[in-house]
């Protein structure tokens, strides 16, 4: 079997994934367990990056009832971002970026995506979870208590970005694009990485991974 990460547009999906409870943020696609290991094979493998989704879902036949849904398979357009997942990273360099709940926080977290994309950096991975003061502490340390307000409104959401250069990056956009707005940014490249593993390990454990 081989995975790839979600990537699909029509109109009508966004609302699709919040009548079914899902968050688009929430995309394990490369976690995968296999419960039939045979010794000395794979199973599975991750397809190549530069895969096409309609080589594998064609767009509905012109005939076909599907015909007059507005399908896109852009990477750009996919309601769920697309991201690296478990693929080798090119950079040694991540930055965690968090925004707390507000009434924009999904666009805001895309209009990040779009703005670090552009610069060259890579989306690796990306989780909305809620958070209760304790788990503040213990994930953000040092600026925990600034933050234990910020989580009552609701889940946040949080994204690692990678490239050299990226956390530099990461706080001009987040100090010129949103300034007012409550988010967490790694503070520097020497501890960013020990903000991903915190989050993202907290996150995978309330998921149940």
């Amino acid at each position: 079997m081989k995975f790839g990460c979600f990537q699909y547009f029509y109109p009508e999906l966004a609302f699709h994934f919040k009548d079914a409870g899902l968050s688009i943020f929430n995309n394990n696609w490369s976690n995968i367990h296999d419960f039939t290991p045979v010794s000395g094979e794979n199973n599975w493998s991750l397809l190549p990056e530069a895969s096409s989704v309609l080589d594998f879902v064609p767009l509905p036949d012109p005939e076909s009832d599907f015909k007059s849904v507005r399908i896109s398979a852009e990477p750009s357009r996919s309601i769920v971002p697309l991201t690296k997942g478990g693929r080798r990273k090119e950079s040694e360099e991540s930055c965690l970026f968090v925004f707390f709940a507000g009434e924009y926080t999904t666009a805001n977290a895309r209009k990040l995506i779009d703005e670090a994309v552009a610069k060259g950096f890579v989306l690796i991975q990306t989780k909305e979870v809620l958070m209760r003061p304790e788990d503040v502490k213990r994930v953000f340390q040092n600026s925990g208590d600034d933050i234990v307000e910020w989580i009552t409104k609701g889940p946040v959401v949080a994204l690692e970005l990678n490239g050299d250069g990226v956390v530099e990056a990461c706080r001009n956009i987040a100090s010129e694009v949103f300034s007012g707005t409550k988010v967490f940014v790694s503070d520097n490249k020497n501890t960013s990485t020990r903000d991903v593993d915190n989050f993202f390990n907290f996150a995978d454990m309330q998921m149940g991974f």
